[in-house]
């Protein structure tokens, strides 16, 4: 009984895996995770230390925390696209 569920188990994590490297090898698994204040839907007014994200600084900062409040000019810790999508 423990030889047949091992087996079904194994076969069945064996074609989840090939259906998952089929489908990234086809390119029709996309990375759909975005960074920056567009990626979140993000823009603040004031300084907001809450209006933070994950993504690059526009100063180039080792930090990969930005902001997309509009103090963030004057402090230079911008998200690299604040000003594409906070500032139109």
């Amino acid at each position: 009984m423990v030889q047949v569920w091992w087996s079904v188990m194994v076969a069945g994590i064996v074609a989840a895996t090939l259906t998952v490297d089929s489908l990234s090898a086809a390119g029709d698994v996309q990375d759909t995770h975005e960074t920056g204040c567009a990626g979140r839907h993000l823009c603040c007014q004031g300084k907001n230390n809450t209006c933070r994200v994950s993504g690059p600084r526009v100063s180039n900062s080792d930090s990969f925390t930005c902001f997309c409040d509009s103090a963030c000019d004057e402090l230079g810790d911008c998200c690299v696209d604040y000003k594409s999508t906070c500032q139109r």
